[in-house]
């Protein structure tokens, strides 16, 4: 089983630099906390493994489930696209 353990600061590796795949590997997806909502919403979307969160200290916006953001959707979409 291999996992992506995420924590503190979103990684540009995912975030900006996102190539179509990239998350094909993981067969989990762990965030540790003080991650930013559309963040784990984007690796949600486009990854194929579930995706757990843990609320970190700085988590105060997690007081119900994490929405897809609309700038989530917008990364996925061209994501997609470029698949």
């Amino acid at each position: 089983m291999k996992l992506l353990l995420l924590a503190d600061k979103e990684s540009p590796y995912f975030w900006d630099y996102y190539q179509p795949g990239r998350l094909r590997e993981y067969d989990l997806m762990l965030s540790c906390g003080d991650l930013k909502a559309e963040y784990l919403s984007f690796l949600a979307t486009l990854g194929r493994a579930p995706l757990y969160y843990v609320r970190g200290n700085h988590d105060g916006n997690y007081d119900r489930r994490p929405q897809t953001h609309p700038a989530a959707r917008r990364r996925a979409a061209t994501a997609l696209r470029t698949s």
